[in-house]
C-alpha cells in the first residue's frame, strides 16, 4: 500500500479496549471500556466489558456504517450504532448463502472468512464505511515464522489484495501486537503469602480462552496495599495509579480499581505454576503494531504526532 508504518495501540493492549479505540476513534479516557473484563462495581462481581451501555462513545459514523468481526463479543461494542452488523459466530442467513458456513471462531479459516463476507457485504449491502475485525488465534499459537503463520499472512493478503481492487480506500491495522510468553507470576497468591487482601482482575479475561488460557501481560488490582505490595515482584514492569494512567495512558481513572499492573515482556499473570509457554498480550511490550493506507493521509495529520492505531478511520476519510 502507499502508505505504511508502524503504529501505537492502546495500553493495556488487549482486543475490547483497542477495537473499540479503532472503530471509535478515541481513546479509553473517551469511551470508557478498559479492559476484556472489570470489576463490575454495581455487582461487585467479575464481568465481561462487552456490553454496549458500558462504553461512553460508540461507533458512529455518518451514513452507512456496517461492522463484520469474527468474534461475536464485539457485537455490543461496536455494532450498537452501526447500520447493520454480523458476526461469524452466529451469522446471518444472507451471508451463509452467500459465502458458506462459518467456520469455527478457532481457527483460520474464520478470519479468511469475514474478509470473503466483506467482499459481498461491499456489492450487496453498499455500505459508505465498513469495519472488519479479524481474530488473532493463528497468532496465539504459532510464531510469526512458523509455516502455519506465513501461510495465513499470505492468505490475507491474497484477501486484502482483493478488497482493494474493490474499492477507493482501504486501511489496516491491528489492535495489539504478541509476544511469546516463558514465566507466570501470580499476583494474587503473591498478596496471600504477604498477608495482604486485595482483588486481581486479569484483563484478558474474555471467552475465548483457548486463544490465550486467560493469561495475559496486565491486571487491575483493587485495593491500595495490594498494589503496594505487587510494586516490588519479579516479573511486574510497570505500576501505574489511576491518576497517572489517566494522564500517561488515556485511561478512564474511575474504572481502574487502584491501580494497573503491566508484565514484563515474557511474563503472563494468572493462577499456576511459574512456567508456561504460549503467545499472549496485554502488557506495554504489545503495543506497536501495522498501519497501512490505500493512499498517503494529509501531512496535517501526519504532523500531529506519533501515529495511533485509533487514527486509522480519520485518517482514511481524510477528517482532521
Amino acid at each position: 500500500m502507499p502508505f505504511r508504518t508502524l503504529a501505537r495501540a492502546q495500553i493495556p493492549t488487549v482486543t475490547n479496549v483497542n477495537m473499540l479505540s479503532v472503530a471509535a476513534a478515541c481513546r479509553p479516557s473517551e469511551h470508557g471500556v478498559t479492559g476484556n473484563s472489570w470489576l463490575d462495581p454495581r455487582t461487585g462481581t467479575l464481568a465481561y466489558m462487552e456490553d454496549a451501555e458500558l462504553a461512553w462513545r460508540r461507533p458512529s459514523w455518518e451514513g452507512r456504517f456496517a461492522v463484520l468481526t469474527v468474534k461475536a463479543k464485539l457485537l455490543g461494542l461496536l455494532g450498537a450504532h452501526a447500520w447493520r452488523s454480523a458476526a461469524a459466530e452466529c451469522p446471518p442467513q444472507d451471508l451463509v448463502e452467500a459465502v458458506g458456513p462459518a467456520p469455527p471462531v478457532y481457527s483460520a479459516e474464520s478470519s479468511l472468512w469475514v474478509l470473503e463476507a466483506a467482499l459481498h457485504v461491499l456489492e450487496a449491502w453498499r455500505p459508505d464505511l465498513l469495519f472488519v475485525a479479524t481474530t488473532d488465534f493463528v497468532f496465539h499459537m504459532h510464531d510469526p515464522a512458523a509455516p502455519e503463520a506465513r501461510h495465513f499472512v499470505e492468505a490475507l493478503d491474497e484477501a486484502i489484495g482483493r478488497l482493494s481492487r474493490l474499492i477507493a480506500r482501504l486501511g489496516v491495522t491491528a489492535d495489539h501486537g504478541m509476544g511469546a510468553k516463558t514465566r507466570r507470576v501470580d499476583l494474587e497468591a503473591a498478596l496471600a503469602r504477604a498477608g495482604v487482601e486485595g482483588r486481581v482482575v486479569p484483563v484478558i479475561r474474555d471467552r475465548y480462552t483457548r486463544h490465550h488460557e486467560n493469561l495475559g501481560g496486565a491486571a487491575y488490582v483493587h485495593g491500595w496495599e495490594a498494589l503496594e505490595a505487587i510494586r516490588g515482584l519479579h516479573g511486574v514492569d510497570q505500576v501505574w495509579t489511576p491518576a497517572d494512567a489517566a494522564f500517561g495512558l488515556d485511561l478512564p481513572e474511575d474504572r481502574l480499581g487502584d491501580g494497573l499492573v503491566l508484565a514484563q515482556p515474557h511474563v503472563v499473570f494468572g493462577a499456576g505454576g511459574p512456567s508456561v509457554a504460549l503467545r499472549s498480550h496485554g502488557s506495554a511490550h504489545e503495543a506497536e503494531v501495522p498501519f497501512f493506507l490505500s493512499a498517503p493521509p494529509a501531512e496535517t495529520a501526519r504532523a500531529a504526532g506519533p501515529v495511533a492505531n485509533r487514527d486509522l478511520i480519520p485518517w482514511l476519510l481524510g477528517l482532521p
